[in-house]
């Protein structure tokens, strides 16, 4: 699986550290995920919650504390739930473990839908529907398409530099609508819990705007 927009992690123990403080005990499958791709996504990134509904895994909540969307951020809102938060999908909703199960909040209505019974089949839905290979003649990936002879790999190396500028400006212009919407709620007196739900904004954020 082809990872993207990864933030290296800077302390190994930050996952163990984070259990401890917490008394928590994280599925060994994802801090594997985390040790090796934290902060990113995986290329393969859309995931089905429903019959009739799918999102996106936006990133992996990262365990560096400097990063702008962290476990440590998000944490304290869900742990009143119950709920660990992992990852985010585009629209500012969270994946969460529940005990073992995965579950998707979605921010909105304020709803929970179970997702998976455990990370690492989580894991195997992703990008599930786009899958229309076999074992003995596999799926081919864009990057696999790219990568048949040294013109077509040079022009992926090429678009991938750009990559990461086209989703920042997408990501800046996605957080500075979220920051106007929390700007007029905490003009209107709503409370940080009530701003979090609507925008996904930390409660960091929020109150650094009060």
């Amino acid at each position: 699986m082809i990872w993207r927009s990864v933030s290296e992690l800077e302390d190994m123990k930050a996952i163990d550290n984070f259990e401890k403080e917490n008394g928590l005990t994280l599925p060994e499958s994802y801090k594997k995920i985390v040790s090796q791709y934290n902060g990113g996504y995986p290329a393969s990134n859309s995931i089905r919650l429903t019959e009739k509904e799918e999102t996106d895994i936006k990133l992996f909540l990262s365990y560096n504390s400097g990063d702008i969307e962290t476990v440590y951020t998000a944490f304290p809102f869900f742990s009143e739930r119950g709920l660990i938060p992992f990852a985010t999908d585009s629209a500012g909703n969270y994946f969460c473990f529940d005990n073992e199960k995965v579950v998707f909040w979605e921010h909105e209505e304020d709803q929970i839908i179970s997702v998976a019974n455990n990370f690492p089949a989580f894991m195997d839905k992703l990008g599930a529907d786009s899958d229309s290979g076999t074992e003995d003649s596999p799926a081919m990936t864009i990057e696999d398409a790219f990568m048949k002879n040294e013109e077509e790999r040079r022009f992926y190396e090429l678009s991938e530099k750009g990559r990461p500028d086209y989703e920042n400006a997408i990501f800046t212009a996605e957080r500075q609508g979220k920051l106007e919407v929390a700007r007029s709620m905490s003009a209107d007196a709503m409370s940080p819990d009530l701003i979090f739900k609507y925008t996904g904004l930390t409660i960091e954020e929020i109150e650094v705007l009060s």
